[in-house]
């Protein structure tokens, strides 16, 4: 049955790997990146796996490839709602067959990017041929954000393909993943003594200070959750909350909600 799911999500790659390639070509062409990888692992303990390189997508389907050794001591941490950013070795380690390959293939000079939500995460992975060295690793460092500009216009080109109704190309996959993502001790203790009661902003020239339960309450309010709802979770009035986003608007010069919601991105 697995065997079978896996060359049902095989046949899916190679089916949607025009489209991708289309999506994917912007990279390619001003940026030099030669391979785009998307992964979502599911915690029910599935995934579904996308490459545009027709070369790895064979090599990673025929060997049942979908991380690298060093994959579950990057993720460890990987707090929900969070992104985190790797920046491949100057080299590849002698004992990640992943690696090894790649290099061998000329692709090296990578990042993966990922992104961990309440059901699964998902790992952006960006490339380039081996040739370009170092600069290319710098560039990573210094416009990330064009990264990120990138995953949403991968999200808005091909949505439906990352979100497929048919089940039968979720390959399934062996990991705890809960277990892999519980904070470490020391982490929970610098969290307790690192207590923040007020938030400090720059803007036009002004120090802006947002308090505790202001600052919970716009970050509620970005996230699309109603008044009550902002309330019953921070255990305010609707009228609190409300009255705390007016002074926050106020403070930040802003006169409508969707204003507000844009303002927030910046200060992030």
């Amino acid at each position: 049955m697995e065997s079978k799911i896996i060359d049902n999500a095989f046949s899916y790659n190679i089916d949607v790997s025009h489209r991708l390639n289309e999506v994917c070509y912007p990279l390619e062409k001003n940026l030099g990146i030669t391979l785009v990888g998307y992964r979502r692992f599911y915690f029910t303990g599935k995934l579904l796996c996308l490459f545009h390189l027709k070369d790895w997508m064979n090599y990673s389907f025929q060997n049942q490839c979908w991380h690298s050794v060093s994959f579950d001591n990057r993720i460890k941490y990987l707090p929900y709602n969070n992104t985190i950013y790797y920046l491949w070795p100057e080299a590849p380690p002698a004992d990640d067959k992943v690696y090894c390959v790649l290099h061998d293939y000329g692709i090296w000079n990578g990042v993966v990017i990922y992104k961990k939500f309440v059901d699964c995460m998902e790992a952006y992975a960006f490339a380039s041929l081996k040739k370009n060295n170092k600069s290319v690793r710098n560039f990573y460092i210094l416009e990330k954000d064009l990264f990120e500009r990138f995953i949403i216009y991968f999200k808005d080109k091909i949505f439906p393909l990352v979100t497929p109704v048919e089940k039968q190309i979720l390959i399934p996959y062996e990991r705890d993943f809960p277990s892999y993502f519980a904070k470490g001790k020391q982490a929970e203790n610098y969290l307790a003594e690192t207590d923040v009661k007020n938030f400090y902003f720059r803007i036009s020239g002004k120090d802006v200070r947002l308090t505790e339960k202001q600052a919970a309450c716009l970050f509620l309010f970005t996230q699309h959750k109603k008044m009550k709802e902002v309330g019953k979770i921070l255990d305010l009035s609707g009228k609190t909350v409300e009255s705390y986003l007016r002074i926050i608007a106020k403070k930040l010069g802003c006169n409508t909600k969707s204003q507000l919601i844009q303002y927030y991105k910046t200060l992030r």
